[in-house]
């Protein structure tokens, strides 16, 4: 009878772990996983057995590991809880963390509660930008700069290796407008020999299907479709690409490359 309510009580508290969508654990004092829920365990690639008893650091990079435990820290000894956020593998976490006492009151162990909330901070982030777009259209800068600031805050934003413009030119070229990131080797080489979105090269390059299609692409390195933008993309740790096109008084003007 003993063992079939410890049964029904670890089923009971397994349902209500696993009835948040965000992620909940309890921790050691030393950053140790006592439990934790579906969705906590499946942001690291895993089920929830495999993950009680490895410390936080076997789980994620180790700045993000030693800030987080700093903050366990905190709350093992002022016995407050705390609030903040952090970035993981390009997702943002608003984590709070609350101390679990014993009947003296001494902290013992550690209860934490993260909310992703990346979509929430992407979302703020690309209304500031199309706010600074309109700035700079007021004060009188021209298209390459604004492009400029467009590539540069998306890669801040959704941390990409590289975003660049190119626009369409009649005679078949395409010019760089705009480019940040950290992959300008792979820039370069793209237009080392010149670019063109209607020569036998662009039938191989995404951003050139995009200028003479005029519809979006996603692709990635499996695509065989574009086999040889792929040996080079891959060259430089590219995996995959979006195009955008750009239009400019209802005709294509460019492609936004990400």
């Amino acid at each position: 009878r003993q063992e079939r309510a410890l049964r029904a009580s670890e089923q009971t508290k397994r349902a209500v772990l696993d009835a948040s969508t965000e992620s909940v654990l309890l921790l050691e004092l030393d950053g140790r996983i006592v439990d934790i829920n579906r969705t906590g365990a499946s942001r690291f690639g895993r089920d929830p057995a495999e993950v009680i008893g490895l410390h936080l650091s076997a789980l994620m990079p180790r700045e993000v590991a030693e800030r987080r435990q700093a903050m366990l820290k905190q709350v093992a000894d002022t016995g407050s809880p705390v609030q903040f956020e952090d970035t993981r593998d390009g997702m943002v976490f608003q984590t709070s963390c609350f101390p679990v006492t014993d009947a003296g009151g001494k902290v013992v162990q550690l209860a934490v509660y993260a909310a992703n909330i990346t979509g929430q901070r992407r979302a703020q982030a690309i209304e500031h930008l199309l706010h600074d777009i309109d700035q700079s259209v007021l004060d009188g800068h021209g298209i390459p700069e604004i492009l400029q600031l467009a590539c540069l805050r998306l890669t801040e934003m959704f941390g990409l290796r590289l975003a660049w413009v190119g626009r369409k030119h009649a005679d078949g070229t395409v010019l760089l407008v705009a480019s940040a990131g950290a992959a300008q080797a792979y820039r370069n080489e793209l237009f080392r020999e010149g670019l063109r979105w209607d020569g036998p090269n662009g039938a191989q390059v995404p951003a050139c299907a995009v200028i003479r299609n005029g519809e979006p692409v996603f692709i990635s390195d499996a695509d065989p479709a574009f086999a040889s933008w792929s040996a080079l993309a891959g060259g430089h740790g590219l995996r995959s690409m979006l195009g955008l096109p750009l239009r400019r008084r209802g005709e294509v003007y460019g492609v936004l490359a990400l």
